[in-house]
Parts: structure tokens; C-alpha cells; sequence
């Protein structure tokens, strides 16, 4: 046997035995993960994202609106809520004024895109915005209080 393949049937060796050093170290963490983590609401995400969240793109001067967002689609109770509410034709605007439905939408668009990001163009429309005032930066306390409002309407109406 030369002196190589000594030196690499003992790397080998090593490797083998810091492999199962790691996987038992590796099973100890898990089990004491297991004991301490709480687990939260589970939302099924269909997409292949390396953090498992889809983002909202930013249409202009939207940012304080994505954040609204992203914090109310974090909500499981608003999300849920969301989720349950049905559109009525009857009763609501047409679909593309309609701010529950476009805020249907976009929280599955949230969580069952493939993309990275996805646009909340829709919603913005049915706030009856036009491209130019999404370059407008709007108050979020006023955003919110109008997506509250027209979701209040929409669940009293059912």
C-alpha cells in the first residue's frame, strides 16, 4: 500500500466518523428543537423560494404598502378571515373594484407563487388608483383604515 492511498483510506475513515458524530449531534439539536420551538400556523407555500416567502414588487413608491401587506398576510386571523370572505356580485363592485377580492387574490398569489415576488397592481386598481398615483407616497395609517373599512363593508354585507 503506498503512502497515498493510506493517507486517503484514513481521510475516509475520518470523513465516516465525523459523518455519524455529526448526525448524532445533529439528532440531540432536533430533539431539543422539538422541546422548545412552538410551531406557528402552518400556511402551505407551493413555491421553491430558499426562505419559503414570496415578496411584493414594488410598483413605484409602494413600499409602505407592501409592508402593510406582508404584515397583515403574517396575521393567521386576517388571513383566515380573508380567505373565508365570498365575493358576492350582487352585492360588491365589479371584480376589479372590489378591494376584498383583489386582497383575496393577492394573498394567494402570496402563497402559492413560484416567483420571488408578485404585483400588487390589482389591488391598487381597485382602489380605483391609476399608474401615476402609485408613484405617490401615500399615508399607511389611511391605506389601512380604508382596506379595514372596505373589509368591515364586505363582511357585514355577508
Amino acid at each position: 500500500m503506498t503512502v497515498k492511498q493510506e493517507a486517503s483510506g484514513d481521510a475516509v475513515n475520518e470523513e465516516k466518523n465525523d459523518t455519524s458524530k455529526s448526525k448524532q449531534t445533529t439528532s440531540s439539536k432536533s430533539q431539543e428543537e422539538e422541546k422548545t420551538n412552538v410551531p406557528l400556523p402552518a400556511v402551505p407555500r407551493a413555491h421553491t423560494n430558499a426562505n419559503g416567502f414570496v415578496g411584493l414588487s414594488n410598483q413605484g413608491a409602494t413600499c409602505y404598502l407592501n409592508s402593510l401587506l406582508q404584515s397583515l398576510y403574517n396575521t393567521p386571523e386576517i388571513r383566515e378571515m380573508v380567505y373565508k370572505w365570498k365575493y358576492n356580485p350582487e352585492v360588491e363592485a365589479s371584480e376589479e373594484r372590489c378591494i376584498p377580492l383583489q386582497l383575496q387574490k393577492l394573498f394567494a398569489r402570496l402563497q402559492l407563487s413560484k416567483s420571488r415576488a408578485v404585483t400588487t397592481k390589482l389591488l391598487t386598481a381597485s382602489f380605483g388608483w391609476n399608474r401615476q398615483q402609485a408613484f405617490v407616497q401615500h399615508d399607511v395609517q389611511e391605506l389601512c383604515r380604508i382596506l379595514f373599512d372596505a373589509l368591515d363593508k364586505a363582511l357585514t354585507c355577508a
